[in-house]
């Protein structure tokens, strides 16, 4: 195991040089992040960005080369994301939330961009990946960053995470709806409202299928004058 260990530190280090990994005399790995290297670089208000342009903004979130796990390289090429939406009005809406791991670098990220309150958080379907973020056990996600709604998937596969939006949602106080095929939401008033339009899943969707809980991700489009996306 020691051997072993040593061996992947070397690995380790070739790949994530910003962070450091140490191992015991027993081969026990301890893993270092420096989360100031996975944060935006920049001090950007973005809601007086998207009011002045009369646009909808889209950024999009990734702490790309971080190792989610010192014992799993293949964690290497897996990273959760999210995308946060600012629409024209300066509303503010976060799609996911990324791995427990990552929630520093999604809060200070945001912070940096002028956020401290998200008027929605959507949440597309129950894996670590998109929810552990703000959902996972001990994060502080929600203690740092304010959020007035969330938006979910609300279908159950008994998996890790069935109930814990819920549970987390109500011990916060915050308000939370799923939304089904054909749900509509309307974000701001007159030449600058979007409308967001569930697309998938309905409460009908099948849950036998293999790999139920990603084929059944939610999928909605924003309509915006003329434009949709």
């Amino acid at each position: 195991p020691l051997e072993k260990a040593q061996a992947y530190v070397k690995y380790f280090h070739a790949w994530n040089t910003p962070d450091s990994i140490t191992v015991s005399e027993a081969g026990a790995l301890y893993y270092s992040i420096n989360y100031e290297h996975y944060m935006t670089p920049y001090q950007y208000d973005v809601k007086a960005k998207a009011i002045e342009d009369g646009q909808i903004h889209y950024y999009f979130m990734a702490a790309k080369g971080m190792i989610m796990s010192p014992t799993n390289a293949g964690d290497r090429d897996k990273w959760g994301d999210g995308c946060l939406v600012v629409f024209p009005n300066g509303e503010t809406m976060l799609i996911d939330t990324g791995y427990a791991i990552q929630a520093p670098v999604f809060v200070g990220s945001l912070k940096r961009m002028g956020v401290t309150t998200l008027d929605y958080l959507v949440i597309t379907h129950p894996h670590g990946d998109h929810m552990g973020g703000a959902f996972s056990s001990g994060s502080t996600f929600l203690d740092e960053i304010a959020v007035e709604q969330v938006y979910y998937q609300d279908l159950h596969y008994g998996g890790t995470w069935d109930g814990v939006l819920e549970s987390k949602c109500e011990a916060k106080d915050i308000p939370y709806s799923p939304l089904w095929t054909g749900d509509m939401l309307t974000f701001g008033e007159g030449s600058k409202a979007v409308t967001m339009t569930m697309l998938w899943p309905g409460e009908d969707a099948d849950l036998t299928i293999d790999s139920a809980t990603n084929k059944n991700s939610m999928v909605f489009r924003f309509d915006y004058g003329e434009g949709d996306s």
